[in-house]
């Protein structure tokens, strides 16, 4: 079951040479492409690491995406976009009032002030009411606005004509080659996406699932098997029990992912699922109380039982 530790791609190619006993040297540059070959071929969203592109430099996130003629490059290291949103900035006295998006404030500490779906006025989650007080006219806040996927077909033609194509729709977005496009001109774009995990020098991590680490391991091995075989050094035969092998792995590694880490994820899904009334407004709360139990109230009546009184809910 997946635990949300990883381990470093040396720990993979040490159990490759001990399993298969090869006398094969490796190209140690050919070893990370696959391991990050294996990663992504998996699909699997908690393999994989979270990251934001908010500018929040003391948690390590990179820059707000620059919007410049309605596009803005996308991060090099993207695998998956999971949700974006307009970075607007507001007066720094309006900051505690804010009561829709997430509200980032930039001390001179680099420090992040979040007031997460708006319920609450900064006073809970990773800040308190007096860090919210700080707040300054020189310092710049942000509120996150929600963007949908584009369905429209002339998205690339939004800017480069005066004929008005997005008539009254909200912000949307949508990517290619290599660029995100919004339906405004100019601003700050806030993405949550997913990454291949890598180590403080840029190489590939693997999660420690043991699972998981036998099948990278044997995609590996798949790769120099088949190496072997082109070169006439590897019969047809035990090529395919290679790719047997790694059929097998793929598959549990796969559903291994699948499966939920603990107790308290299946609560989430629980009460994700049992809710007479779908939630069907928590992208522009950005999920944040999705795994919330459904709130649900009885209204007693009543009524006269042989001369006893009995409420009766429903």
């Amino acid at each position: 079951m997946y635990n949300g530790l990883m381990v470093s791609s040396s720990s993979v190619i040490d159990k490759m040479y001990r399993d298969f006993g090869w006398d094969y040297t490796l190209q140690f540059n050919d070893v990370l492409e696959w391991i990050g070959e294996a990663l992504r071929e998996l699909k699997v969203p908690c393999f994989y690491v979270d990251k934001v592109t908010d500018g929040n430099k003391e948690l390590g996130h990179k820059d707000f995406i620059h919007i410049e003629d309605g596009r803005g490059k996308l991060p090099c290291d993207l695998f998956s976009i999971t949700q974006t949103a307009s970075a607007v900035e507001v007066h720094p006295s309006t900051a505690k009032a804010i009561v829709s998006g997430i509200v980032y404030v930039d001390y001179n500490t680099d420090q992040t002030c979040t007031v997460g779906d708006g319920t609450s006025l900064c006073n809970s989650l990773v800040c308190s009411q007096n860090d919210a007080n700080k707040v300054s006219s020189d310092k710049k806040c942000y509120t996150f606005m929600p963007m949908r996927w584009d369905t429209n077909t002339f998205y690339k033609t939004y800017h480069g004509t005066d004929i008005d194509f997005r008539m009254n729709s909200d912000l949307t977005y949508t990517v290619n080659n290599n660029y995100i496009f919004t339906s405004f001109k100019e601003g700050k774009v806030a993405m949550a996406y997913k990454a291949v995990p890598t180590d403080e020098n840029g190489l590939p991590m693997i999660p420690d699932n043991q699972s998981v680490i036998n099948y990278v391991t044997w995609y590996i091995g798949n790769k120099i098997a088949f190496q072997l075989y082109l070169t006439d050094k590897y019969t047809q035969g035990k090529y395919e029990e290679f790719k047997g092998y790694l059929s097998l792995y793929y598959q549990k590694a796969k559903n291994e992912g699948k499966m939920p880490k603990n107790l308290d994820e299946w609560e989430s899904y629980k009460n994700q699922r049992l809710r007479s009334l779908p939630k069907v407004f928590e992208h522009k709360r950005f999920f944040g109380n999705l795994q919330h139990p459904e709130e649900r109230y009885n209204h007693p009546r009543v009524s006269t039982l042989g001369g006893f009184s009995s409420r009766l809910a429903y």
